[in-house]
C-alpha cells in the first residue's frame, strides 16, 4: 500500500476514498481545508466523518492544511475560512505564520490525526520565505516530534542545485520523521511539465531524505516514479487531475461549475493516460495492442477508470520496491521506461495522440537517468 489519496471537491468523494483503501492500494487520504469542513454540509462530510470511515476500512487520514497553495487572488475560502487557521488578515510576518502553525496542529489534535505543518510555496531554497518555511517547521516540530513536515517548490526551485541541497541539508538536521515534496506548477498541463534539472532535484532531496525519513510525493501520479527510485515511500494521486499535479488554482474558485469527470484511460504499458476518443480508436484499430498496453476491455465508467489508474501506480510502485537498491530500482523504472517508449510508434499509427512519448516518457526518463548518473548507477 504505497499510494495516497489528495482530497476532492466530488460528491461521493468519501466513499470512492474507502473503495480506494480497501481495493486500490492507498494508504491514506490526505485532506484539505479547502475541499472538507471542519463540520458536516450538504454532500459535503466533516473532516471527522472522513476520519471515522476510512479508519474504519483500515485506512488512515491526514489533514494538509495546503497553506502553499494560498495566494494573493485566492478566492476558494468558503470552507477553507469555516478552519480558523489564521488569527487575522496578516499572513505573513513571522508572529502571523508561527501562530498558524499552532492553529493547524491544534486542529490536528482535536482530530486525533498525525500533524502536517503548514509549508509555504517557495521559487527559491533562500531568502526570507524560505527562512520562513524553516521557522515554521521547527514550531511544528516543537510543538509534536512525530509532525510531517512539507517542502513545496516551483519547477525552478527544484532546479537549484546547490541552494536546494543546502535547504534540505538545515531541514534534515530537523531530524523529521516524514517529510512530503510537493512541485508547485503554474501550468494546468497533464502530464506536467518538468525540466531535467527539476526532477533530478526532486530524486536528489527524496534520497537525502529517504535515509532517515518517510518521504511522500505530493500529487505526485506518474510523474513521481522516479522519486520511488529515489526512496520514496508514498506517492500522491487521486481521480481529478487536481489531485494528480499541484498548482494554486486549487484555492480559487472556476467559473465551468465542475460538471462530470472526464473519461481517461491509463495504460500501463505506455505508462501513460488516453484521451477517451484515443483510447477508444486504439481499441477499434488495434484490439490486441489495446489489450496488450490495457490488460482487458477499456474500463466501463468512471470509477472503473479511477480504480484501474491507481493499480497502475500501485503495480509501477510495488514492481520498483521490490528491488533492495537504488540501482537495480532504476533499472526496473528504465525499463519500464523503455518499453513504453518502444509501443507508442505504434498506437500513433492507429490514433493521432495530442500527448506521446515525447511528453509521458522522454522527460521522465531524461531525469531519472540524471539522477542514476550522479549516483553512478
Amino acid at each position: 500500500m504505497t499510494l495516497v489519496l489528495h482530497d476532492s471537491g466530488r460528491v461521493g468523494k468519501l466513499k470512492w476514498a474507502e473503495t480506494a483503501v480497501q481495493n486500490c492500494g492507498v494508504k491514506r487520504l490526505i485532506l484539505s481545508p479547502f475541499e472538507t469542513p471542519p463540520v458536516g454540509m450538504p454532500r459535503r462530510p466533516s473532516a471527522s466523518d472522513c476520519v471515522k470511515a476510512i479508519n474504519a476500512v483500515g485506512g488512515e487520514v491526514l489533514l494538509d492544511p495546503t497553506t502553499h497553495a494560498l495566494t494573493s487572488v485566492s478566492n476558494k475560502t468558503g470552507i477553507y475560512d469555516m478552519w480558523q487557521l489564521w488569527s487575522g488578515n496578516d499572513r505573513t510576518s513571522d508572529a502571523a505564520l508561527i501562530d498558524h502553525v499552532q492553529r493547524c496542529l491544534a486542529c490536528h489534535a482535536s482530530l486525533s490525526v498525525s500533524s502536517v505543518v503548514p509549508t509555504l510555496a517557495l521559487v527559491h531554497p533562500t531568502g526570507d520565505m524560505a527562512s520562513a518555511v524553516l521557522k515554521m517547521m521547527e514550531e511544528g516540530l516543537r510543538i509534536n516530534p512525530s509532525a510531517t513536515v512539507s517542502i513545496a517548490g516551483t519547477p525552478g526551485f527544484w532546479n537549484s542545485g546547490g541552494y536546494l541541497d543546502a535547504m534540505v541539508g538545515e531541514v534534515a538536521q530537523l531530524r523529521p520523521k516524514e517529510v512530503v515534496l510537493t512541485v508547485v506548477h503554474d501550468s494546468p498541463t497533464y502530464p506536467v511539465a518538468l525540466g531535467v534539472g527539476s526532477l533530478h532535484g526532486i530524486c536528489r532531496t527524496t534520497h537525502s531524505f529517504s535515509i532517515r525519513s518517510l518521504v511522500t510525493i505530493g500529487y505526485g501520479d506518474l510523474a513521481g516514479l522516479p522519486a520511488a527510485v529515489a526512496g520514496a515511500t508514498y506517492l500522491g494521486t487521486g481521480w481529478d487531475l487536481t489531485q494528480r499535479r499541484f498548482s494554486q488554482e486549487l484555492s480559487i474558485e472556476t467559473t465551468s461549475g465542475g460538471g462530470g469527470a472526464v473519461r481517461r484511460y491509463t495504460h500501463e504499458g505506455l505508462v501513460a493516460v488516453l484521451k477517451e476518443k484515443e483510447a477508444q480508436q486504439l481499441a477499434q484499430l488495434n484490439p490486441g495492442l489495446s489489450q496488450q498496453l490495457l490488460p482487458g476491455k477499456l474500463p466501463p465508467d468512471i470509477p472503473a477508470m479511477w480504480q484501474a489508474h491507481l493499480a497502475t501506480l500501485a503495480g509501477a510502485m510495488g514492481s520498483i520496491q521490490a528491488n533492495a537498491s537504488r540501482r537495480d530500482r532504476y533499472k526496473c523504472l528504465r525499463a519500464l521506461y523503455d518499453s513504453a517508449a518502444a509501443n507508442f510508434p505504434s498506437v500513433i499509427q492507429a490514433t493521432p495522440l495530442a500527448k506521446d512519448h515525447k511528453d509521458w516518457i522522454e522527460p521522465f526518463r531524461a531525469g531519472l537517468d540524471a539522477y542514476a548518473a550522479a549516483e553512478g548507477f
